[in-house]
């Protein structure tokens, strides 16, 4: 099991609205697109992610933006918790510590390896964030933690399946979008 995190590298154009970098530091940054059916119509928007801003640099206009999703939360210092617990109910108390919503249901961990089993996690060494304990977690049930992109934690089953595209080895650390600044339509500040 492992544990996946996304991030996000934008440039924005944020003098013309008025917003101060120092204001967008620690906030949210949620993405969507709007996809389109090709024939003219719209078909709704299509969330992207949500994002936590870790940095926020200006040159010039262009205010360079580096956020991450909410797994950065599960960084924290584990607790020490151990015991016996079903794997849902681990990853419920890990969500609850850290702020973060859990995406599954308790029958949806059923279908895991180990998904309705209660297990235990014996607090050592290895185990320092909760995002070590939730790497052991899903280890255990045969998945790959990570976010979603509604900002939610889900566990992704480990399994064959047929692929839908194949990614070279060379495009594996180079997928940047070649239009990676743009100015915002709307921005909100909370």
């Amino acid at each position: 099991g492992t544990v996946y995190s996304s991030e996000l590298k934008i440039g924005i154009y944020i003098d013309d609205i008025g917003v101060s970098r120092s204001k967008i530091y620690g906030g949210t940054i949620e993405l969507s697109c709007t996809a389109s059916t090709g024939d003219g119509l719209s078909s709704g928007e299509v969330p992207v992610g949500v994002f936590i801003i870790t940095e926020a640099t200006q040159n010039g206009k262009v205010c360079s933006i580096t956020a991450y999703d909410a797994m950065i939360n599960f960084d924290k210092s584990y607790l020490g918790v151990s015991g016996l617990a079903t794997p849902y109910n681990w990853a419920s108390n890990f969500c609850s510590r850290c702020g973060v919503t859990l995406g599954m249901s308790e029958a949806d961990f059923s279908a895991f390896p180990n998904g309705g089993t209660s297990l235990t996690l014996i607090w050592n060494d290895d185990i320092e964030t909760y995002r070590d304990a939730l790497s052991h977690l899903a280890g255990a049930i045969g998945s790959v933690a990570t976010i979603n992109r509604n900002g939610q934690l889900v566990f992704l089953p480990m399994k064959s399946s047929t692929s839908v595209t194949t990614i070279r080895t060379r495009d594996r650390f180079d997928s940047d979008i070649a239009h990676n600044t743009f100015t915002p339509k709307t921005i909100y500040l909370t």
